[in-house]
């Protein structure tokens, strides 16, 4: 009897144990990655009997002794999978766990709500532990993002044009593109600046187009090429792509110019520009261009010579220094137009003095046996001349006698009259004298601007003279002097004064871009209208992390805002070939006793299962069969209390019985 009551007390036990695990699967069924566990009993004190050969049974003495839990068994079937959107977020659509380090240590979940923590690493929240990847090799790695933050910025090193160029364009036409077609775009030099350039396309004679790359200003940032088409519209062979090497700067205005730049004193020339004369100035921390027909670098160089042709050279290198037009366009800084100016014909001599009022009529003053008045003039040829006057007293007037250096006489126009005083009369102000074939005069001028006479007739006095002329002879360079501006200032030694070019003083903005290749393969010209645009250019700048995503392979890609991506190893899987190894630790986690029972690979491959991206996976409990497996241990609990009860009204009554003998 007694083992009854110890049987019915084991069901009670084992059914509470049951209520136990079923209460912890229901209870855990909102749990991500959550395994429901199944329980198992077993009879205890099977007693061995006797063999009943005619029936096949076995003959048992005594009766078992009630129920055991003969331990617990976790349920690895798939659990639902839920999309959340967030995009660390993996499930394990077949087999396979993620796996987590905590130093040497491994763990393994179907739990994948992964986050980045503050240092940028993968990791478990719940528990810290980091998620592993899988390197090529095979090994397991975790991954932080802090290093993957920005894409490195990249160097531009080719650039495509395509469409077509008008042929039937008239010479010097530019093409500068048009919103729809654009010939701008960026050049990224290695710290990943940007620097906007735009290719301008000149026609020139025939089938030949000039090329030009400008910056933002309008400034040559390298020197034209030529490219040169087929009678049927595409490129020459030798024309199909150029290279070029780009110097950034920015052409400096006003106070950044005058901040940047010191001009250095007047250089003087005695016979013409030679190049033993050093142009200096003082440059700060401002640089200037030096450029050939095949070449285009920047400078700190501040002392250069002028050439015998009149550009701004270094000596050493023969390389020529820029000039910048008022628009900011490139030239050469060169004084060939002004190393001379042009002579300038004498058109007035001013004479002063007195004609002797003693002179009788049809006599010349001076006379014939004395030195005629000597007039220096600049002929039409701009060389120095003479020509030689003498007064002819008549009745009533003064006539001039011209005589050029050739002895002819020449023709003169005018007469001087006096009062009686010998004063002159206001009517009368200059003579002219035709000089030359093409009607050339001089006019003697004989009152001052005022209007006041400057020549007499009487008695005495001092002797006519010339004392102003006009007219000059050509005039060479005598010094070039720059102002604040960089602009050159020309004196010359008839005392002319030209204004030359300007310096192009520079700065310069971020590294130089070296070999750019443009290719110019697809570009043609045919007659119609000019599309010719930039097709791509590579390059690009730093990028910060504009959004990333995992593939169903595990591999998580980074996308940059600089258009950049990378792509990292795989999320590590584990695969156990006898799951009942695993030991479960609480929180979703198991482990191993080792490392040796599982094999690590790629979701997807070897029989792994594949990932759900954005999404977790649920708990496998099934809600319906854990209300029915509540039923059962729910009556079975109830039979065991019974017999129970039952139990101990028969001690009971036993017991009275003994009691009332």
């Amino acid at each position: 009897m007694l083992t009854s009551l110890y049987n019915s007390l084991s069901g009670l036990v084992g059914f509470t144990k049951a209520l136990d695990n079923l209460s912890n699967n229901v209870a855990n069924l909102n749990t991500p990655g959550f395994k429901a566990n199944d329980i198992f009993f077993r009879e205890l004190n099977s007693q061995s009997g006797s063999f009943n050969g005619e029936t096949g049974q076995g003959l048992h003495d005594d009766i078992g002794s009630g129920v055991d839990v003969g331990g617990t068994a976790t349920r690895f079937t798939q659990g639902k999978i839920q999309d959340t959107g967030v995009e660390t977020d993996l499930a394990i659509d077949g087999r396979g766990f993620f796996v987590l380090l905590d130093g040497s240590d491994e763990y393994y979940t179907r739990t994948g709500q992964f986050r980045f923590d503050e240092d940028g690493n993968f990791i478990d929240p719940t528990t810290g532990f980091k998620v592993a990847f899988v390197s090529e090799s095979g090994s397991l790695e975790t991954l932080n993002i802090d290093r993957l933050q920005y894409s490195r910025p990249q160097q531009t090193t080719e650039i495509s044009l395509e469409g077509a160029l008008n042929s039937n364009d008239e010479v010097d036409i530019v093409y500068e593109g048009t919103d729809e077609n654009s010939l701008a775009f960026d050049v990224f030099d290695v710290d990943g600046k940007a620097h906007t350039l735009q290719f301008e396309f000149t026609k020139l004679e025939g089938d030949v187009w000039q090329i030009d790359l400008v910056n933002e200003q309008g400034a040559a940032v390298t020197y034209s090429r030529t490219i040169e088409f087929t009678g049927l519209g595409s490129p020459v062979e030798a024309y199909r792509s150029f290279q070029f090497d780009l110097q950034n700067f920015e052409v400096l205005e006003e106070s950044e110019l005058r901040d940047a730049f010191t001009p250095g004193e007047a250089v003087e020339y005695t016979d013409g520009l030679t190049t033993d004369v050093e142009v200096s100035f003082d440059l700060g921390d401002a640089g200037l261009i030096l450029r050939t027909e095949s070449s285009f670098s920047l400078t700190d160089q501040t002392s250069f010579v002028f050439n015998e042709d009149g550009l701004l050279i270094n000596a050493s290198t023969q390389e020529i220094v820029a000039a910048r037009t008022d628009s900011g366009e490139l030239i050469d800084f060169s004084v060939e137009d002004k190393l001379t100016t042009p002579a300038v014909a004498t058109e007035n001599v001013t004479i002063s003095g007195n004609l002797d009022s003693a002179t009788e009529v049809n006599a010349e003053f001076p006379a014939e046996d004395a030195d005629p008045i000597n007039i220096e003039f600049i002929n039409a040829e701009g060389e120095e001349d003479t020509l030689s006057i003498r007064f002819l007293r008549e009745a009533s007037s003064w006539t001039l006698v011209a005589t050029g250096s050739d002895d002819n006489n020449l023709e003169t126009q005018g007469s001087l009259n006096f009062d009686d005083n010998g004063d002159l009369i206001a009517s009368s102000s200059a003579i002219a004298i035709v000089v030359g074939d093409n009607d050339e005069r001089i006019e003697i001028k004989i009152t001052d601007e005022d209007g006041e006479p400057l020549i007499t007739a009487k008695d005495s006095g001092e002797a006519v003279t010339q004392t102003d002329s006009d007219g000059k002879l050509q005039g060479e360079i005598t010094s070039i002097v720059f102002d604040d501006d960089g602009i050159a200032t020309i004196t010359y030694s008839n005392d002319d004064e030209e204004t030359g070019p300007q310096l192009a003083i520079v700065r310069s903005e971020g590294k130089a871009v070296e070999d750019v290749t443009v290719d110019l393969s697809s570009l043609t010209a045919i007659s119609g209208t000019s599309t010719a645009s930039v097709e791509e250019s590579d390059g690009r700048a730093s990028g910060q992390i504009q959004g990333f995503s995992f593939d169903d392979f595990g591999k998580l890609t980074i996308n940059y805002f600089n258009g950049d991506s990378t792509e990292t190893n795989a999320v590590a899987i584990a695969q156990v070939a006898d799951a009942s190894r695993l030991n479960s630790i609480g929180g979703t986690l198991f482990n191993l006793e080792s490392t040796s029972e599982r094999v690590i690979g790629r979701a997807g491959k070897g029989g792994m299962g594949v990932l759900a991206t954005n999404s977790i996976e649920l708990s496998n409990v099934e809600l319906s069969t854990e209300f029915a497996d509540i039923i059962v241990v729910q009556r079975g609990y109830q039979a065991s209390s019974q017999v129970l009860n039952v139990t101990n009204e028969l001690i009971e009554e036993l017991y009275n019985s003994v009691r009332g003998r």
